[in-house]
């Protein structure tokens, strides 16, 4: 995890900030392991640093984006507001922009409070503790699809978690009132504090409930998560409603042109998606043509290729029905429904020593595919051979 590479330079900052003595040995033994891990990083990814999300930003842009996500992440460590499984990123490219006055805002609060509490160490060092942590996510495009993410709170939490309480008692210990009133005072923003931060974290719960509820709950959130919508799809067409699948992945399409971030793949799984849902209710024609643009976008999808298979398979092009298959293997020759197929395919044809084959491939892959265990079974008695296709 990229937040893990700001521990070294917490380490030197807390010894800096409290006072400590400079600890050069374990300094040392940290680069050290940080030497190791970049020399595997390397090994991995070619490179250190890698782009996983590709957009063009002009500069003005990319630094006010940046100070937003900035401001946005502090501003939840404060108050949990605006949970969401899935942020959809839009840029901030103007200082009169809404959200940069919101960051101004966020920004200079924070700003305040550490001028405010400059004398106390502790405090400083847990202030930067929550920036150090962040840096890492700030690399909007080293992150995935989903750029601003609040899980990559868990680390920078632990601050303002310990943060907040201390300076609470700071403030407590400058402006201090009468022991009973101030036991009332501090019970009443404990209680008032509880309240608000139980109200926002509940109306988020229960989005966690099941698959459906999470991607519908998200997409109200996030109306141009084209990658949530695609999941929503796959879970109606997974439940056998393909009429409803059908709507979600048109709805995908909208999203397209709205994204500021358009990645190809979520167009291909939409494209396949609706493929999918023609080919479960027998239309072939429309089926073949949806998943022709999806290969158009995804020339290695082995699933796509075993799909258009199975398309010209029901269309009784068993040539191209072959030609796909075959694709699809030298793609992902462990993928079972791909042999299962190629299984259904030269069963069609009359070649049942090749179906028996594929069939018997497909089931040491998996062996609780049931239709693999009818084709061998059909295969064998279409040979005369009974007793085995009993077995």
């Amino acid at each position: 995890k990229e937040l893990a590479f700001t521990f070294p330079v917490v380490v030197v900052f807390m010894d800096w900030v409290l006072h400590r003595r400079l600890r050069w040995s374990r300094y040392a033994q940290l680069a050290g392991v940080f030497s190791v891990y970049t020399v595997l990083r390397l090994a991995a990814l070619s490179r250190f640093m890698i782009r996983q999300t590709i957009f063009e930003l002009d500069p003005v842009s990319l630094v006010l984006s940046t100070l937003a996500f900035l401001a946005a992440y502090i501003s939840k460590l404060l108050v949990p507001h605006d949970v969401n499984a899935f942020h959809v990123f839009s840029p901030t490219r103007s200082i009169l922009s809404r959200e940069f006055l919101f960051t101004a805002l966020v920004l200079g609060a924070f700003a305040a409070g550490l001028w405010f509490f400059r004398k106390q160490r502790a405090l400083v060092f847990l202030f930067g503790f929550c920036i150090l942590t962040l840096v890492p996510v700030l690399n909007l495009q080293g992150v995935g699809e989903n750029v601003f993410a609040d899980r990559y709170l868990y680390l920078p939490s632990v601050g303002s978690s310990i943060l907040i309480p201390l300076a609470a008692r700071e403030i407590w210990k400058a402006h201090p009132l009468g022991l009973w009133q101030g036991r009332q005072l501090g019970a009443l923003l404990l209680t008032l504090l509880l309240v608000a931060y139980g109200a926002l974290l509940w109306s988020t719960v229960w989005m966690w409930r099941d698959d459906r509820t999470l991607y519908t709950a998200t997409l109200e959130r996030s109306p141009n998560a084209m990658l949530i919508a695609n999941n929503l799809g796959q879970y109606y067409q997974g439940q056998g409603d393909y009429e409803k699948a059908k709507q979600v992945f048109r709805g995908a399409l909208e999203m397209w042109d709205r994204s500021f971030i358009k990645v190809r793949r979520n167009l291909a799984s939409t494209y396949a998606g609706l493929g999918g849902a023609y080919l479960k209710q027998m239309k072939l024609q429309e089926a073949r043509d949806f998943f022709l643009r999806a290969q158009e976008l995804s020339v290695k999808d082995a699933v796509v290729m075993d799909n258009l298979g199975s398309v010209y398979l029901g269309l009784g092009d068993y040539k191209t029905a072959r030609e796909y298959y075959e694709k699809a293997l030298a793609l992902n020759p462990k993928l079972e429904r791909i042999h299962n197929n190629l299984a259904a395919l030269y069963l069609v044809e009359g070649d049942y020593d090749h179906a028996i084959s594929e069939a018997q491939t497909a089931l040491a892959i998996f062996p609780q595919l049931g239709e693999a265990h009818i084709i061998v079974a059909r295969a064998y008695a279409r040979k005369g051979m009974i007793e085995q296709a009993r077995l």
